[in-house]
């Protein structure tokens, strides 16, 4: 296990699953860097922060409990979140042990990215199939999230594929 700064392990890893994997385990292995790892959401630099936003959601994928401190903060770097992160960013954002006033500040970012998101189809279809999860948490986003995913069932493949997987959660099909 590395023992660099995380900052520079983030910027040393290649900008995939792998490199994020490898920033993971780091913060895995050394809380006290997911300070560094949510900074790292909002760095100047596009890949960092795609590199950042990997991890996040593998460690929230396995171990939320671990960024429970942060959630206010992945929140208000989510709503800025720019291009390839905010697909993961809105995989992640479900995971997260949320209140209920972050769970609809949770959709607030969902339908963000669903209204402005024009190149990533993985992004709005992420972002529809988590406020089907959100939904599940909050009955008041249901009629929301079935709009949304009706929209995906007839869109991009990418798309109706999420939608059908949200429909599945929410008992649907």
């Amino acid at each position: 296990m590395t023992t660099a700064p995380l900052l520079d392990l983030l910027l040393e890893v290649p900008a995939n699953r792998a490199g994020g994997e490898a920033v993971a385990e780091a913060v895995r292995a050394d809380p006290t860097r997911t300070a560094v790892l949510v900074d790292a959401l909002v760095f100047p630099d596009a890949r960092v922060r795609l590199v950042a936003a990997t991890a996040l959601d593998l460690i929230a994928e396995h171990d939320a409990a671990q960024l429970a401190s942060f959630v206010a903060a992945v929140l208000d770097a989510s709503m800025d979140a720019q291009g390839m992160p905010r697909y993961l960013l809105a995989r992640t954002l479900p995971r997260l042990a949320l209140t209920d006033a972050q769970v609809a500040e949770a959709a607030t970012v969902l339908r963000h990215y669903l209204a402005t998101e024009r190149k990533s189809r993985a992004a709005r279809a992420f972002a529809a199939s988590g406020l089907a999860c959100l939904s599940l948490r909050d009955p008041a986003l249901r009629e929301e999230a079935d709009a949304a995913i009706a929209a995906a069932l007839t869109a991009s493949p990418a798309e109706r594929a999420q939608g059908r997987l949200a429909q599945r959660l929410l008992g649907r099909l």
